[in-house]
C-alpha cells in the first residue's frame, strides 16, 4: 500500500488513484452495510450479496464461493440466515445430485427488491453532484480496473476468495477452498 509522502504528493497519478480506489471500496462496503441495516427486509450485507449472486446465475454455494471474497464458512452462515428468513430454498440439482441449487423465494425476491431500492436511492444521492458524462467515464474506468483484477487473479492462479484469504488471515480455521460447508450436503 502506498503511503502518502510528507509533502502530500504522490509519485504519480496511478499511485494516488490506487489509494483512492482502496479507500473507496472500504468506505462503500461499510456504508452499504449501514444502509442495509435500515432496510425492513432483515438483509444485511453478506446475505444481500449472496442473493445478488444467485440472481446472476451463481445458484450453488460452490459457484458463489468461486467469485466470493469471503470464506465458505461465512457463506454457510449467510445461507443459514437466508434459509431461516425463507428468502431462499434449496433444491437438489437434477444434473448433479450432490449439489444443491439455491432458489430465491417470492418473499426473498421482495426483500431483495426493497434492499436494492434503498441502495439505489443512496447511490443516486452519492452521485448526484456528477454529470452523466462523469458517471460514464468513471464506470468505464471501474470496468477496466475490475477486469484487470480478475485477470490478475486468474494469472496468479487465485480465485477471489483465495486472494482475500492471502490478504488477511482467516478467522475461520476450517474453511478451505474447494470444501463445501456441511449445510449444503444432503
Amino acid at each position: 500500500m502506498t503511503i502518502v509522502p510528507k509533502d502530500g504528493r504522490f509519485p504519480d497519478s496511478r499511485h494516488q488513484l490506487g489509494d483512492q480506489l482502496i479507500l473507496f471500496a472500504s468506505k462503500m462496503t461499510r456504508i452499504q452495510e449501514h444502509v442495509l441495516e435500515r432496510s425492513p427486509s432483515e438483509l444485511n450485507y453478506r446475505p444481500f450479496r449472496m442473493m445478488r449472486r444467485i440472481t446472476e446465475g451463481k445458484n450453488t454455494i460452490t459457484k458463489i464461493g468461486e467469485v466470493s471474497t469471503i470464506t465458505y464458512s461465512a457463506l454457510s452462515q449467510s445461507l443459514r440466515k437466508l434459509l431461516e428468513l425463507r428468502y431462499v430454498v434449496q433444491s437438489q440439482d437434477s444434473a448433479d445430485g450432490r449439489e444443491m441449487k439455491l432458489i430465491i423465494t417470492d418473499r426473498g425476491a421482495q426483500a431483495l427488491e426493497e434492499a436494492q431500492g434503498i441502495l439505489n436511492a443512496y447511490c443516486e444521492e452519492l452521485l448526484s453532484s456528477l454529470t452523466d458524462e462523469q458517471c460514464e467515464r468513471m464506470s468505464e474506468g471501474f470496468q477496466t480496473v475490475l477486469k484487470n483484477l480478475d485477470d490478475y487473479a486468474v494469472g496468479m492462479g487465485l480465485r477471489p476468495a483465495a486472494r482475500a484469504r492471502m490478504a488477511r488471515p482467516s478467522k475461520t480455521a476450517g474453511a478451505r477452498p474447494g470444501k463445501r460447508p456441511n449445510s449444503v450436503h444432503r
